[in-house]
């Protein structure tokens, strides 16, 4: 209950202060820049990037065609 109500309580707080939730999502970006070690991740995801870039996009306009 407690989890449920601090989410809706920054839900609604992000809902009249949007300009905040662009401050969070930039201190949250640091997290995975801490653990990056320099270098290259695994080579057999990048055909799955690949794919996953575009798929995401159509399935973002067909969300915002229908609604």
């Amino acid at each position: 209950m407690l989890v449920f109500s601090s989410g809706l309580v920054l839900c609604i707080f992000l809902l009249n202060y949007p300009d905040v939730l662009w401050s969070i999502c930039a201190v949250l970006s640091l997290i995975p820049l801490w653990f990056y070690n320099g270098k290259p991740g695994r080579k057999n995801l990048t055909l799955a990037f690949y794919f996953f870039y575009p798929l995401h996009l159509a399935v973002l306009y067909a969300i915002s065609y229908l609604f």
